[in-house]
């Protein structure tokens, strides 16, 4: 059969058409597909080097924030002693007793006792006010609100109570012995010595962690003298006071006790005149008073117990040179 012209051109551009679709089929479509692959790949790789990159760079922050994190908390470390045995607890106390007596607290210590090593709870404790209620105070401030200032102290205080109320146990040694000092200034003088206890370390002065136990009792004799005397005279008068109010208002049907008082003094002795056997007694009597006024050492002395506790904590490493090994390798 002999195609004409006309259908030999058609055959060939059916040919042609097919062969193109062919060549799409089997060799353009897998490239594209080959490309969308390449591509998707491509995109996780750059998101994995883009997080290597951001890794990279969080390590060498990282590395800093640790050291930094190891020297702050190096400094508080100071703050707190080394834990010791009682024999270097023994030695650290006469150490402090020797920075006193250099810093002019002339305190004589006896009785030096100290503990072994145990752990206490340190912690941070907050003043809480007590506040007066009654009825008419309520129907007051009923509807009152609080200043901007009583606000913010508020928020201040419930950050602190926040951020603080963590309570942490470390190493603990207590020592008690006794002092005694000339009188209690020295003694009250000595006791702010001990919270503010500062030891040279490293070129450098630190307050160390040392914390006082106990209340301390003093009495002041000058003071309490001035108060029994201001305490008598105010007696006397109000007793008379008392005499003459009672004079005032019943007359001569007031019983003062004076008139008990003139019998006596018109009686045969008196108290310039002793009666015979009398004179003896009375100078024996005014030489054990001479005696009682005298003054000895010991009353010149205030002694108190004294109870230290020393707190201390375990020193971190030193991270700097495991963290250089770690970003070599």
């Amino acid at each position: 059969m002999k195609l004409s012209k006309q259908e030999r051109i058609g055959v060939l551009i059916i040919a042609v058409a097919i062969i193109i679709g062919l060549g799409i089929f089997f060799f353009i479509v897998p490239k594209f597909k080959e490309v969308g692959v390449n591509k998707a790949l491509l995109e996780s790789k750059q998101v994995e080097y883009q997080a290597a990159v951001d890794k990279s760079n969080l390590k060498d922050g990282l590395k800093n924030d640790v050291i930094a994190a190891y020297e702050e908390g190096r400094d508080l470390a100071d703050m707190f002693f080394e834990e010791m045995t009682p024999y270097e607890l023994d030695a650290e106390v006469r150490t402090f007793l020797e920075y006193a007596k250099k810093n002019d607290h002339n305190v004589v210590v006896e009785s030096v006792n100290v503990s072994p090593a145990s752990t206490a709870t340190l912690s941070v404790s907050f003043f809480e006010e007590s506040e007066l209620t009654y009825e008419l105070k309520t129907y007051a401030t009923q509807g009152q609100q609080p200043t901007k200032e009583e606000l913010d102290a508020e928020a201040r205080r419930a950050t602190l109570m926040s951020q603080l109320s963590q309570a942490q146990t470390v190493g603990a040694s207590t020592a008690t012995f006794t002092i005694t000092a000339l009188n209690a200034e020295e003694i009250v003088a000595f006791i702010d010595y001990i919270n503010a206890y500062e030891k040279e370390e490293d070129g450098k002065k630190i307050r160390k962690a040392l914390m006082y136990n106990g209340s301390l009792g003093l009495t002041f004799e000058d003071v309490t003298e001035k108060y029994e005397l201001i305490m008598e005279e105010m007696d006397i008068q109000i007793k008379e006071d008392a005499k003459e109010e009672l004079k005032k208002n019943e007359g001569d049907r007031a019983d003062t006790g004076e008139d008990d008082e003139n019998q006596n003094t018109a009686g045969g002795n008196t108290a310039d005149t002793p009666a015979e056997g009398e004179g003896q007694e009375g100078e024996n009597e005014d030489d054990e008073d001479e005696d009682d006024d005298k003054v000895s050492v010991s009353d010149c002395l205030e002694t108190y117990d004294i109870s230290l506790t020393f707190f201390f904590i375990e020193r971190m490493q030193d991270p700097t040179e495991l963290l250089e090994q770690q970003e070599a390798a």
